[in-house]
């Protein structure tokens, strides 16, 4: 019943977007601007998504250091595959289907990998945060567009300062949970203890000064790919508008994604994008030709290269369509899943790789 909620109420906040969009534009613009857009810029932005993914999934692999090592692979397929289950199911289980890929395929604990996900998930929005405030230095952002940027660093810096606060006091914290909730009745069961330490030990990774130098490195390259993506396609359509155009448009797109909305964030999307163009003088019709445009791009890419990943990973019996969803909490549960001899499966790594 609750998913059903969610999967209610998001296609509801889609579809009040929707309408409120095709109440301000003229679709016969909007196919024309299609039609006239730049095929080379278009082609430029596919290579820019590219390397943006793999340094995404690079980052991914380095927080499992130092205690464990994943392959590269492991995470451009596992992040494709969940990206395209994102796409298209409500709820975003694709993160939990990425978490449980790469326990199966790299024998990492599932709440080990999840950890990560946080951690990816809290330097990517305070990596937004931080465009956000930077861009409100060029230009005098909308005042719902400082609004919406202060409640979520209000929401994402609390969340930040929580979770690496409890990971510097990992032990005590581990040490509590032990005491009062692993004998408890029915919780006990899962030995919280010890998903508590796998969650927390995520952010191992940037305690190490050369892993933390990389990801101070990657976070802002990544990001700059993901900028360039996006001033390439408002150029695809002749737009002279300056670089904040883009910026306000992939970090107001990006935080967006936290609103409730249908699969592949239709209707959600699309409004954020034509209102991060207004200020820049961007007609309505236009920009929501360039936001149709990047969102086919983007999800497009992880809709057919997701799908083609799971398809080759099932063909080569390196995970089955039940290990999407299935968790595996503790080392004992750490078994390779089935691979016939060959087929360049991984095997299950210890602790010191």
């Amino acid at each position: 019943m609750s998913n059903w909620r969610s999967l209610l109420l998001g296609a509801l906040v889609s579809g009040v977007c929707i309408w409120l969009l095709l109440r301000t534009v003229d679709l016969a613009k909007v196919g024309d601007a299609l039609g006239q857009a730049d095929a080379r810029w278009l082609g430029f932005s596919l290579l820019t998504i590219a390397g943006s993914i793999v340094l995404r999934c690079w980052r991914w692999q380095l927080l499992f250091l130092p205690d464990n090592h994943v392959r590269l692979w492991s995470t451009i397929s596992a992040t494709m595959i969940g990206y395209m289950l994102n796409t298209v199911l409500p709820g975003r289980v694709g993160e939990l289907a990425r978490a449980a890929l790469v326990s199966q395929t790299d024998g990492v604990s599932t709440a080990r990998t999840f950890g990560t996900i946080l951690v990816e998930k809290i330097i990517d929005v305070l990596t937004l945060l931080v465009l956000l405030g930077v861009l409100m230095f060029f230009l005098p952002l909308p005042p719902q567009a400082t609004a919406a940027g202060a409640s979520a660093a209000v929401v994402f810096g609390a969340l930040a300062v929580v979770f690496f606060a409890l990971s510097n006091f990992r032990a005590p914290v581990v040490a509590w949970v032990a005491r009062y909730l692993d004998n408890a009745p029915v919780i006990g069961r899962l030995r919280p203890s010890s998903l508590v330490d796998m969650v927390l030990s995520a952010a191992d990774s940037l305690r190490q000064p050369r892993l933390l130098a990389l990801h101070l490195v990657l976070a802002p390259l990544m990001w700059l790919l993901a900028l360039l993506t996006t001033y390439a396609i408002i150029r695809a359509f002749s737009l002279d508008v300056p670089w904040t155009a883009a910026g306000l448009v992939l970090a107001l797109t990006n935080l967006g994604m936290t609103v409730p909305s249908a699969p592949g964030y239709v209707g959600v999307y699309h409004s954020i994008a034509v209102f991060a163009l207004s200020p820049f003088g961007v007609d309505s019709s236009t920009a929501l030709a360039v936001a149709v445009t990047l969102h086919a791009l983007a999800f497009g890419s992880f809709l057919v290269g997701g799908a083609a990943i799971l398809m080759l990973g099932l063909a080569r019996q390196d995970y089955s369509m039940a290990d999407l969803w299935r968790w595996r909490t503790h080392p004992a549960d750490l078994t390779p899943g089935p691979t016939p001899s060959g087929n360049g499966s991984a095997t299950v790594h210890s602790a010191a790789g």
